[in-house]
Order: structure tokens, then C-alpha cells, then sequence
């Protein structure tokens, strides 16, 4: 019996090795995608969300800060809707969706060619309460995950653009 579990577990282990996966950020000598994100010159975005977006994409894509020359700009434009979703019998909404989109483009760093560009959205749910304050502070922190979200989104898109770019 212990002869067949171990069969088992090295064909699957065998069949697995063979289909090709690697993983996106894995570096080979060809291939660096996270010193790729260092080259790139991430633009200022409008508004309080643009800045807040802004920083958390260079917290994720540059921890470490910019140590190449840079060879691209990233250029973020975002639009925010808010709906109500929860209605009670006397018609008030008690849940609100914050919906921020991002439309992005990358381009060569002289600003003239777009390499790369792509949307992206995140959608957030919160609770509308009976303390303004409470509300506010829900919202805040509905913003905080989408941005937080869309940076993620950005990174993976921007790191399966410079692997499929440097293969």
C-alpha cells in the first residue's frame, strides 16, 4: 500500500514538473522582472486617490527604490463611482459599492511610443451607517483596499508584460 501512495505521488509530482509552469516573478539570467520595475518612472495621478495609488505602486514595484537607468513611464489615469446597494423598507441604503477604474499606459521613456497599456477595476463594498463619522471612516477604508487592489492588479498585468517581453 505504501509502495502505491509513493507511485502515485511521483507521477503527479512528474506530470507537474512537465507542464511549463514558472513562476512570474522568477529570475534567470535573461529575465529580471523586479529590476524591471525599478526602470520604470511612475507619473503623478490626479487627486487624493492618484497619490495614494501612486505611493502604494512604488512601495510594491520599488521597495528598494530605483537602482537602473530608467527605460519606461507609467502614465495612470482613474475614475471612482459609488453606488448604493442595501435598501431597507424605509428607503435608505445601509450598503455602498466604490468602484475606482484605472486606465494605464506604458511608454518608452522618451514619452513617444505606448509598449503596454491595459485597464483595470476594483470593486468595494462598505457599510452606510447612522453616524456620518462611522460612514466616512468605512469609506476611507473601502478606499484603501481598492487602491491596494489595483496596485496588485497593475503589478501582475506589468509583470506578465515584461515576461512575455523578455522571453
Amino acid at each position: 500500500m505504501l509502495s502505491f501512495k509513493s507511485c502515485v505521488l511521483a507521477g503527479t509530482l512528474f506530470v507537474l514538473s512537465a507542464c511549463g509552469f514558472t513562476p512570474l516573478y522568477s529570475q534567470t539570467k535573461t529575465i529580471n522582472i523586479l529590476a524591471d520595475f525599478q526602470r520604470i518612472e511612475i507619473q503623478q495621478i490626479s487627486n487624493k486617490i492618484g497619490l495614494d495609488l501612486r505611493n502604494k505602486l512604488i512601495e510594491i514595484l520599488q521597495p528598494q527604490g530605483k537602482k537602473f537607468p530608467l527605460s519606461h513611464r507609467l502614465n495612470v489615469t482613474l475614475t471612482e463611482e459609488k453606488s448604493s446597494l442595501a435598501v431597507k423598507k424605509s428607503a435608505f441604503a445601509t450598503r455602498a459599492n466604490l468602484t475606482i477604474r484605472a486606465n494605464y499606459q506604458l511608454y518608452n521613456i522618451d514619452g513617444i511610443k505606448t509598449v503596454f497599456s491595459a485597464k483595470s477595476r476594483s470593486s468595494v463594498s462598505y457599510d452606510l451607517l447612522t453616524d456620518q463619522y462611522a460612514t466616512l471612516a468605512a469609506e476611507k477604508n473601502a478606499r484603501t483596499r481598492a487602491v491596494g487592489e489595483l496596485a496588485e492588479k497593475l503589478k501582475i498585468q506589468l509583470g506578465a508584460y515584461y515576461r512575455r517581453v523578455n522571453q
